[in-house]
């Protein structure tokens, strides 16, 4: 029994929905049998008593094998049509029910969260709230941390999850206290999964930045800088930060590197080249 409880604890962690639930359900039939077949043979009244109690056994994993497989295959099925939906009501209300449905799979917790938001931030662009629409988008901010949270103690190794949940937090400073520090607190744990990933250095160095603490967002799109050395983006950020901090020298150095690097046609090209020309004629 202890090898068919790792295999059902294998179909309720595993990413997989469908094929692995049937699976591991031909799995667990075959290690019945293989436990039969393996058995020396006992009395005819203790071998019966153990052939029922083994099939009622048996029947009741195959039974919760199924509801399983079952939830997790409706689970699929609505997170699949909420990806191809037109309508963003349509999609979270599918992604509520997924979530519900299968609550052990990070990544559909993540995408209800994600989804939670874009909704309150639709919500949110009405020109007249009403009472009923500010209390609903409360609702969907809380829910988003909420299922941004649960996907990361689901899945605490996923290094988006704990990106995605920095990224809620940093669009609700200034409205939630506290929320820049969880939103570093978060921002760390992704970069101590993923230490050489220049983009999350970006994301990092962004908060500082938007905080105005210059001198912590230059360290972190140095080490951006360091770690992808033709990483346009990496050294525009850098240059925007040295002008802030007063390093003309350093911001116009950076900036040129960037403008060398990126291609005059992407966008945020001329952008860059205006900062740049704005250092250079003081």
């Amino acid at each position: 029994m202890p090898v068919g409880a790792a295999v059902l604890a294998a179909l309720l962690l595993t990413s997989e929905t469908v094929v692995s639930a049937f699976l591991l359900t031909l799995a667990l039939a075959s290690l019945k049998s293989m436990e039969d077949n393996g058995t020396p043979q006992e009395p005819t009244a203790h071998r019966q008593s153990g052939a029922l109690a083994a099939g009622l056994v048996a029947i009741f994993l195959v039974v919760l094998g199924t509801v399983v497989t079952y939830r997790a295959y409706a689970a699929e099925v609505l997170q699949r049509s909420a990806r191809t939906s037109d309508s963003l009501a349509q999609a979270y209300n599918m992604l509520v029910r997924s979530a519900a449905d299968f609550p052990w799979q990070p990544a559909y917790r993540l995408m209800l969260s994600q989804t939670s938001f874009l909704t309150a931030n639709e919500l949110a662009k009405k020109e007249n709230p009403t009472d009923e629409d500010t209390n609903q988008i409360k609702g969907l901010v809380a829910q988003a941390i909420s299922e941004a949270r649960a996907a990361t103690e689901l899945n605490p190794i996923s290094v988006g999850n704990w990106e995605s949940l920095a990224q809620i937090y940093r669009s609700l400073i200034g409205l939630a206290k506290d929320s820049e520090q969880w939103a570093a607190d978060s921002y760390q744990k992704a970069i101590t999964l993923d230490l050489f990933n220049p983009l999350l250095r970006i994301s990092f160095g962004g908060l500082y930045y938007q905080l105005g603490q210059f001198e912590t967002a230059a360290e972190q799109f140095r080490a951006a800088v360091n770690l992808k050395p033709d990483y346009a983006n990496a050294h525009y950020n850098l240059g925007r930060t040295y002008k802030e901090m007063g390093e003309k020298e350093l911001a116009i150095q950076e900036l040129e590197t960037a403008l060398q690097l990126s291609d005059p046609q992407v966008e945020g090209y001329e952008e860059a080249k205006q900062v740049l020309d704005e250092l250079k004629a003081k």
